[in-house]
């Protein structure tokens, strides 16, 4: 899709001129957040590949076990598998809806 040229406004017509470049905080390994990094599609894929993520590993307390799907943090095992159950009624109710 081409763009159209601005004879009023020659900073649309360039693409970066004026523009900041896309940052965002990245997550080390080990959890430690690093500060604002380039955030274009190949700084992303350079970051992730020395495996950084977007996101902050969730703090699990002692004892304790997250639901991979929601914020949820269960007691135990068995209290993770109660847990899970409600994931898999919501999906068989959307597809009944479908």
């Amino acid at each position: 899709m081409a763009t159209q040229l601005s004879d009023t406004n020659i900073l649309s017509n360039i693409l970066n001129i004026g523009r900041r470049r896309e940052r965002s905080i990245y997550y080390r390994p080990d959890g430690t957040p690093t500060s604002p990094l380039p955030a274009d599609a190949y700084s992303k894929m350079y970051y992730l590949s020395k495996g950084f993520t977007l996101q902050a590993e969730k703090k699990v307390s002692e004892g304790g076990v997250a639901c991979p799907l929601c914020e949820f943090i269960a007691k135990d095992a068995f209290g993770l598998s109660s847990h899970l159950r409600k994931h898999t009624k919501e999906e068989s109710i959307k597809e009944e809806i479908k």
